[in-house]
């Protein structure tokens, strides 16, 4: 059964308000309390994590612009094409391991965000200006539960 449904008013009420309390703190602090949730797991793995910051981007000019960046950067570059027509054309997808601390996540979520703000704005077919590229955001990576198969 999902909670989630479940919730009282107060109960609603009370997650909101954390949400508002959150949403106004520093970045950096925001970030914080990211990475103290996620290290409760990952921890044990060591100094380094693997960490993916994702983009949406409108035209090609734009994705083979900040591709070239994040690569001079040292990130590795993976850039999706999805089909003419959607609200963005790629998304691009820049890794590396780096030391999961608020300071340094933070520091390449400015630059991404920075970045960001560098690609056009697209026109649509109405005529409409469009953000030309959106920064949806850093992540660790999925993890993977073991899978053992006997054979006979």
């Amino acid at each position: 059964m999902n909670r989630l449904f479940n919730l009282t008013p107060e109960e609603l009420a009370s997650q909101e308000a954390e949400r508002k309390a959150f949403m106004a703190l520093p970045l950096v602090d925001q970030n914080a309390k990211k990475i103290a949730d996620l290290e409760r797991e990952w921890s044990v793995l060591g100094p380094l994590r693997e960490i993916t910051f994702t983009v949406q981007i409108r035209v090609e000019t734009g994705v083979k612009a900040l591709a070239q960046a994040a690569r001079d950067n040292g990130f590795n570059v993976e850039i999706i094409n999805w089909a003419p027509g959607e609200r963005f054309q790629f998304t691009l997808k820049a890794n590396r391991k780096m030391e999961p601390s608020a300071q340094e996540v933070t520091r390449w979520e400015s630059w991404f965000d920075d970045q960001v703000s560098l690609v056009p704005d697209h026109c649509d077919e109405d005529g409409l200006d469009q953000f030309g590229a959106e920064f949806e955001g850093w992540s660790y990576p999925k993890k993977l539960k073991p899978a053992f198969i006997l054979k006979r």
